[in-house]
């Protein structure tokens, strides 16, 4: 049985964190809200699959790497800019968010915040199953953020054009003790 960890990210981590931007996101910086966000500047997780109790597991710990979550802390609130699990429907992204809620909340935030796009129909489902919800669409954005990022694609998951920005929000007043 694999068992995952989560950890801040560290220095470390960072040649790791920019390809996952790059491989994953088109570019080390990702556009949330009309804001541009650099990999380098941003808080992070690493979900880490432990090494197997009878020794027989030696890989290296980037290959044990399985999922990263990068957020952003200020004015009392806390956006989540990315989140990738390397190992789909495992826990891995839950354990995410349960561990970034637990940041926020020792932070005294709000609220959780974080955006996606309206071809993401994985995100939207991923973030309705966990209590987000959705607050704003912002129609038709994505033209603007394609100048501040141009890799951002035309056509995206399923053949869906990417043109609208969906906000998701979960207020953490009430789980503040």
């Amino acid at each position: 049985m694999t068992h995952i960890t989560i950890r801040e990210m560290n220095l470390d981590d960072m040649i790791w964190v920019r390809n996952v931007f790059i491989n994953y996101w088109g570019a080390p910086v990702v556009v949330s809200y009309g804001k541009l966000h650099n990999c380098d500047k941003l808080q992070g997780l690493v979900a880490l699959r432990s090494p197997s109790i009878d020794g027989s597991d030696t890989q290296e710990l980037h290959e044990r790497r399985c999922g990263l979550l990068t957020y952003l802390i200020e004015n009392g609130e806390c956006e989540i800019v990315t989140l990738n699990s390397f190992q789909e429907k495992s826990g891995i992204g839950a354990l995410l968010i349960k561990s970034v809620i637990e940041k926020a909340l020792t932070a005294h935030c709000r609220r959780i915040w974080l955006v996606t796009t309206n071809d993401n129909m994985h995100a939207i489902e991923f973030y309705h199953k966990r209590d987000f919800a959705l607050i704003q669409i912002r129609k038709n954005i994505m033209p603007e953020y394609r100048k501040l990022k141009p890799e951002i694609p035309i056509i995206g998951e399923n053949g869906i054009p990417i043109t609208d920005e969906l906000v998701f929000e979960m207020p953490l007043t009430a789980l503040q003790i």
